[in-house]
């Protein structure tokens, strides 16, 4: 069987680290405009990515993890 479990804590790396810079980090570089719903959804956006890329992150870790050699 190839080894699989090196590549996949790589992309699993890659993916929480984007996940934490999109999610966490991005919304505090959005400009502040008082009243404007476009703050709002430019946040929420940026957390929904950050968040499905954690979610896949943890899932590509988990096969790594768990993977037969």
């Amino acid at each position: 069987m190839p080894k699989e479990s090196k590549p996949g804590w790589i992309k699993a790396i890659v993916l929480l680290t984007l996940a934490c810079l999109i999610g966490l980090v991005a919304p505090h570089f959005v400009p502040e405009t008082p009243g404007s719903p476009g703050t709002i959804v430019a946040i929420l956006l940026l957390w929904i990515v950050g968040g499905s890329l954690a979610f896949v992150g943890i899932a590509v870790a988990a096969k790594a993890l768990f993977s037969r050699r």
